[in-house]
């Protein structure tokens, strides 16, 4: 597994993931590269809790970087559509930074729905990074395709996140009722930085 690979490694190591279909979420809480070869899917059944926002709500990633610095995901496809969550908590996310620091690159995060009766839910982030009150959070994120998605795309959340947007394709679904979905969202205090050439 994924998970296993990065239990075992130490600071500062590249893991590469081999082509295959991954059933599996998947927590990170040290400095580490991950590559994934052409054709890895990251596809969980039945995705659980694993994580709680600043508000304290339940969160359901299927891959969480938590309190970590230099965390550099590149080259997945996260597919959120075997999640099975049958209610509106916990909220799906795909990618999730958490009082965290990193790269997020040429990946394909798709499918961040519930069941088409839970359209109403304010679930379903492709991308999300967040601070606690007391953390810290910064991350890039670019050239990635996100599509799929019942709340946002990407999202920057909380006073303490910083983010870097760019070069990245967001496709929502078109009209939407109970959610209103949004492509991009940089809210309650995080800042967007400035890129310099």
């Amino acid at each position: 597994t994924i998970q296993s690979a990065v239990n075992a490694a130490s600071p500062g190591d590249i893991i590469r993931i081999c082509a295959g279909t991954y059933d599996e979420q998947v927590v990170i809480q040290t400095e580490l590269v991950l590559e994934a070869d052409n054709g890895v899917v990251v596809k969980p059944v039945a995705v659980a809790s694993n994580a709680t926002g600043p508000t304290g709500d339940a969160i359901a990633a299927i891959i969480l970087a938590q309190n970590s610095a230099n965390v550099q995901l590149e080259g997945f496809i996260v597919d959120g559509s075997a999640n099975g969550i049958p209610e509106c908590s916990p909220r799906l996310i795909g990618i999730l930074y958490q009082d965290a620091s990193g790269i997020v690159s040429h990946n394909e995060i798709r499918h961040m729905r519930l069941v088409s009766s839970l359209d109403g839910c304010q679930s379903g982030n492709a991308i999300e990074v967040e601070s606690s009150a007391s953390g810290h959070a910064s991350v890039t994120i670019t050239g990635n395709a996100v599509d799929t998605y019942q709340k946002n795309g990407i999202t920057a959340n909380e006073s303490g996140t910083q983010v870097s947007i760019n070069e990245n394709t967001v496709t929502g679904v078109g009209p939407t009722v109970g959610a209103a979905q949004s492509g991009i969202q940089i809210g309650y205090g995080a800042q967007r930085s400035e890129e310099r050439r």
